[in-house]
């Protein structure tokens, strides 16, 4: 029996070590613009891994930016191409801004906020709400923007349309501190995700409920075993 368990166990972490190495691969889009500094737009389509995106950024560092990362906990390049009924997109502000900045659009890029914690630099993560009530920047460090505020009563559009909003408002307030800014918009994880990662993500769960099944069983045994021995003792 202890022997089987201990296959067992080895064959789900196993799994769930590919599962977890699949899901490290998730692409999200970037928007990168800088108020200074001329950039190198990506050729279309190339897929940017969290090393070389690392690089990316430090080379940007040269020049001692403010750097600002808003991140959203989930974003595609689908959603910059979705309309609303008008035929309005959900990030209005966000483009006029882009007008006046050096900006870099890479669609497809591996874990772009780890390779930015990943900089020689300090991090400080705040949410949008707090920073929008009290907007206290740390000096020679990272700003995270946590756009993680999803509400009941709004659809995607609408809150991404509210991002858009929030980020312009941060933004403008940055430039009246500096003009030296390399600002990121991103996001942890893609919203639109493939079958084949809706299916990894189904094993994954699968696999967690089995584990939890057979430690509960485990439990049980012992329980049972422990009130045998009882038993026999009273006996």
């Amino acid at each position: 029996m202890l022997e089987n368990n201990s296959k067992l166990l080895f064959l789900l972490l196993f799994l769930l070590g590919g599962i977890e190495l699949c899901l490290s691969t998730e692409f999200v889009p970037v928007f990168m613009w800088e108020t200074q500094n001329s950039v190198q737009p990506s050729p279309a389509l190339q897929r940017i891994n969290e090393k070389d995106f690392n690089e990316i950024v430090s080379e940007k560092l040269k020049t001692k930016p403010l750097v600002v990362v808003f991140a959203e906990e989930t974003l595609s390049p689908e959603d910059f191409a979705q309309h609303n009924e008008n035929g309005k997109t959900s990030f209005k502000a966000l483009h006029k801004l882009l007008e006046s900045s050096n900006v870099d659009y890479k669609p497809y890029v591996q874990n772009p906020i780890g390779a930015v914690k990943q900089l020689e630099k300090g991090v400080t993560e705040v949410s949008i709400a707090s920073l929008l009530r009290n907007f206290n920047v740390p000096k020679d460090e990272v700003l995270i923007v946590d756009l993680n505020d999803a509400k009941d009563d709004e659809d995607r559009q609408d809150m991404l349309r509210r991002h858009d909003t929030a980020i312009s408002q941060v933004f403008e307030k940055l430039l009246t501190n500096t003009d030296n800014i390399l600002a990121i918009y991103t996001a942890h994880h893609p919203s639109w995700v493939t079958p084949e990662e809706v299916k990894h993500r189904n094993i994954r769960s699968l696999l967690q409920e089995n584990e939890a099944v057979k430690t509960s069983t485990e439990s049980d045994q012992k329980k049972t075993q422990q009130g045998e021995t009882s038993l026999k003792i009273s006996h």
